[in-house]
């Protein structure tokens, strides 16, 4: 990149870093150490090159590295990774899709899910936590579900408000949103919190 096309997109990403971040040449001044005049000069234009002690105050500054200051349209980067799905910027999780019927014999087994992701087919989960598996209804679902239906849950016992899966020898599967996982009946296995349904044709 010619030095012309630097500086003004050194100008351009100070410009965005400013708005977006709700800051100004002063309180980067200040926060930095960086004397007004260079903040100005280099929104102003009238700056060919900028030490890289200077690029790195403003960098660290804005949580930025100096390669995107000085190389990436960073508001158009911005839009782009928030573009990509609808929840931002977060990668896709392959869980292992178990159906209803194995649930218990899996988890009983004690295999983790990377074991789990190797012996069954794969969905996919945007999202994040430990443990996360998909659970297909095939025999016997709970009453709110029906045969084709899946359920993202994250297995293990949480404290949380999200709607539990699961399972009594003498009743089969269930929901319950739990007040107190502590105080679950004798005989009841929890078997995770539920982060998202999916309804089948």
């Amino acid at each position: 990149m010619f030095g012309a096309e630097k500086s003004s997109l050194l100008r351009a990403n100070l410009e965005h870093l400013l708005r977006s971040k709700g800051e100004t040449q002063v309180s980067v001044s200040e926060s930095t150490g960086l004397n007004r005049t260079t903040i100005f000069k280099i929104l102003d234009g009238r700056v060919a090159s900028v030490q890289k002690q200077t690029l790195r105050k403003i960098s660290d500054f804005f949580g930025v590295t100096m390669y995107e200051l000085q190389h990436v349209d960073i508001a158009t980067a911005e839009k782009i990774d928030a573009s990509i799905s609808v929840h931002g910027n977060m990668n896709a999780a392959a869980l292992p899709i178990i159906p209803l019927t194995s649930l218990i014999e899996q988890i009983n087994a004690g295999r983790s899910v990377g074991e789990l992701t190797l012996s069954w087919p794969l969905t996919y989960y945007y999202g994040h936590g430990p443990n996360l598996i998909a659970v297909a209804m095939d025999k016997n679902p709970p009453v709110r579900y029906r045969y084709g239906d899946m359920l993202i849950i994250r297995k293990g016992i949480y404290k949380s408000t999200n709607l539990k899966l699961l399972f009594k020898s003498n009743a089969g599967f269930f929901t319950d949103a739990l007040a107190c996982v502590d105080e679950v009946d004798a005989g009841v296995i929890v078997l995770g919190d539920i982060l998202e349904e999916r309804y089948g044709n």
